[in-house]
């Protein structure tokens, strides 16, 4: 497999003052804008974050807990708040959106679909939904879907996700039709998911990564040395696992069969709260709660990065097509 190797990264780290201070960057999404947006859920707020590092907060404070957020194909953005979905424009304004069924309890993850509706996940409700462009809300309920969680839209067209009481991953389709098939294990936390190039989706497991397609055949990396199910990010032609853990990349490339062990400085991981591939072709991540520090870390590719570049030893590796071109 390739050797050990550093990559380029740049931390932002968390405005000491208001209005831009915030407690807990999670999650964190790319915005229609051209920036990066994310959710604080301890303050209640929506904040936005410019691909230079500049923080604003934009809804300060919500009308309600922001749960997550997603960019809407309407150039809006679309939030999970209490029990309603809301809609911030480009230009400030929100709107509040209620289920006239009144089935929902607490919206959670929530993503833009292929249909370009927004699609959501309610698991106290047991329940899946999906939202128009006008905010007409049809929720989806089915005797195998207990708590979904872990929202993401796969090549298929389908919106997947997990479901840790049945121990299942599962997806539904834009007619609303749902579908599961049993994990490999007994899934006690949602596993983390990102959309797979080559159809289905990757998930962390504690200690592994797992690929699985709408067939049901699961195929396992282990990651020796690995214990944490933290978020992965499909980057190209390889899945990233941010191993809070170890405080490592662990770069796994599907096709070549290796997988590249990235150490980082101290505490750069620390309790990785979401990860994303930002507007500007760079990958973003949020760390940090009420008692671990807050920042945010941008990894290449960066033409002049101001972070450390001397992680680890060997050349330097700026962008992740690098990684990919890397020879075994």
């Amino acid at each position: 497999r390739p050797a050990r190797s550093p990559i380029s990264f740049t931390d932002f780290a968390n405005p000491p003052t208001p209005p831009a201070q915030f407690r807990s960057p999670a999650p964190l999404t790319s915005g229609p804008d051209g920036a990066l947006w994310f959710a604080d859920r301890p303050r209640a707020a929506i904040g936005r974050l410019d691909v230079d590092g500049t923080i604003t907060s934009v809804l300060d404070p919500a009308p309600r807990t922001v749960r997550n957020l997603a960019p809407g194909a309407d150039g809006n953005l679309w939030f999970t708040a209490g029990t309603q979905i809301g809609r911030l424009t480009p230009e400030g304004n929100v709107t509040m959106f209620d289920d006239p069924a009144g089935d929902l309890e607490e919206p959670d993850d929530i993503v833009t679909g292929s249909d370009g509706n927004v699609w959501f996940a309610d698991p106290d409700a047991h329940l899946l939904g999906r939202v128009t462009p006008a905010g007409d809300i049809t929720t989806y309920a089915d005797p195998d879907v207990s708590r979904p969680r872990s929202l993401t839209l796969a090549t298929d067209g389908n919106v997947w996700f997990t479901d840790s009481p049945k121990s299942t991953v599962g997806w539904i389709t834009r007619g609303g039709e749902i579908e599961t098939i049993p994990a490999t294990g007994w899934m006690s936390v949602p596993a983390p998911l990102t959309a797979a190039p080559q159809g289905g989706v990757w998930m962390s497991w504690f200690g592994t990564l797992q690929w699985v397609d709408a067939t049901g055949d699961f195929t396992e990396v282990p990651l020796p040395g690995s214990r944490t199910s933290d978020p992965v990010l499909a980057v190209g032609d390889v899945v990233v696992l941010f191993d809070s853990n170890d405080n490592a990349l662990r770069v796994h490339h599907p096709g070549a069969g290796w997988t590249l062990v990235i150490d980082l400085p101290a505490g750069l991981l620390d309790d990785v709260t979401d990860a994303v591939l930002g507007p500007d072709g760079g990958v973003w991540i949020g760390t940090g709660t009420d008692s671990v520090e807050q920042r945010f870390v941008r990894f290449g590719p960066s033409a002049e990065p101001s972070g450390p570049s001397d992680a680890a030893p060997d050349s330097a590796v700026d962008t992740w097509s690098t990684l990919i071109a890397e020879d075994p």
